[in-house]
């Protein structure tokens, strides 16, 4: 189980997926993570890919997000994902939780002109997915114009395409994390 931090539903529980291609994001991690945010969640729309617990997206909404979208291409993580959200209690016009290929989902995105404010890049490590998540949201112009990329993971890839500076990075021996901003 794993706990949110903070906002309407601080202190409340939700599940983790018991896959070996999971590891939940430390309470810690997240703590820094959604201080450099600030206000950004506030309102916002957000994506989580490679969701998992689901621990970025419900930590956004607990913190004022408006809504949040889910996505991930595991089974047992999609039922975990949805069990959190009937703990919760959220509505499908606060949480939409999609099971599949992110690739494809992002396509999908695209083509219904979906834009969010904040989106959470957190693939299973070691997979090196992060930039071309990263690419393809910005090829696709999923981002709103201040729209900020949060990455979690076992390395950070340098990534740059001109619009984006990575604001602050966060070294936690194993997990790294950077945010992007619209420069």
């Amino acid at each position: 189980m794993l706990r949110i931090i903070a906002g309407k539903f601080r202190s409340r529980l939700i599940n983790t997926p018991t896959t070996t291609s999971t590891r939940p994001t430390k309470d810690r991690v997240r703590e820094a993570v959604f201080s450099a945010l600030g206000n950004a969640i506030e309102g916002s729309h957000v994506l989580d890919l490679f969701a998992g617990s689901g621990a970025f997206a419900f930590e956004s909404l607990s913190r004022g997000a408006t809504h949040v979208t889910c996505v991930d291409h595991h089974s047992e993580v999609f039922k975990v994902l949805k069990e959190n959200k009937s703990l919760l209690k959220l509505t499908d016009a606060e949480c939409n939780i999609v099971f599949g290929d992110y690739k494809k989902h992002l396509k999908n995105f695209g083509l219904s002109n979906t834009k969010f404010n904040v989106v959470f890049i957190d693939p299973p490590y070691g997979e090196q997915l992060e930039e071309m998540a990263f690419k393809l949201i910005l090829e696709l112009g999923l981002l709103t114009e201040d729209g900020i990329i949060v990455i979690e993971s076992d390395h950070l890839p340098d990534l740059h395409d001109g619009s984006f500076i990575k604001s602050k990075s966060y070294d936690y021996g194993a997990t790294k994390v950077a945010i992007y901003w619209r420069s």
